[in-house]
């Protein structure tokens, strides 16, 4: 295969403690850049992790089925794609930052939850692309956007729009409220949507 990082038949990366854990994969031909498929589940970071989870393709996107990235005492998440591929959140996959963030990045791609679930003390989504997250077990506290493009955004309980800080592939940098060229689309199956005060939402059109 020409995968850059290939998770396959109930394969870890994990850690026991604060240690991060950085993957970085450039995928050929149609093979993604970081790969995650099927088997026992896969794990990225584990029950006992706790620090900070990096997951870059820098070609080809990323595909993540089958594999828990991150638990309820994960660190701080990215999952970044440095070109114009798309991040993939396939059947049986699930993304868990616990009560830190996840910070999910295009680069001119598209980002799908296809209905699994996403967990996160707050979502930060960054750059070009359309980020399809309607998933009805989605549980994010905080969203902040700034996107070249359309935001989805499906949450199970309440969803708070304000400022989200995190590293963005490059350095520690903030995001406040949601700016967006294309829709932004918010739904809040329980609790309603909160903006915190000096936050606005900016968006082609808003729902």
């Amino acid at each position: 295969n020409s995968y850059g990082v290939w998770l396959n038949n109930g394969a870890s990366v994990i850690s026991t403690g604060s240690a991060a854990i950085t993957l970085v994969g450039t995928g050929a031909s149609v093979n993604a850049g970081i790969f995650a498929s099927t088997g026992s589940p896969n794990v990225i970071g584990g029950p006992s992790a706790t620090g900070p989870i990096s997951l870059t393709a820098l070609a080809n996107g990323i595909s993540l089925s089958s594999v828990t990235t991150g638990g309820a005492g994960s660190g701080n998440i990215l999952i970044k794609a440095a070109d114009a591929s798309p991040i993939v959140i396939g059947s049986g996959g699930s993304v868990n930052a616990g009560s830190s963030v996840l910070t999910l990045s295009l680069a001119g791609g598209t980002a799908n939850d296809n209905n699994n679930p996403i967990t996160a003390g707050a979502l930060r989504l960054l750059g070009t692309g359309t980020f399809n997250l309607g998933g009805s077990g989605n549980n994010v506290g905080t969203l902040a956007a700034n996107v070249t493009g359309s935001v989805s955004h499906r949450n199970i309980g309440g969803l708070t729009i304000g400022s989200v800080t995190s590293f963005d592939g490059t350095s520690v940098t903030a995001t406040s409220g949601i700016t967006t060229t294309g829709n932004a689309t918010l739904t809040a199956d329980a609790g309603g949507i909160t903006m915190v005060p000096g936050t606005a939402i900016n968006a082609g059109a808003a729902k």
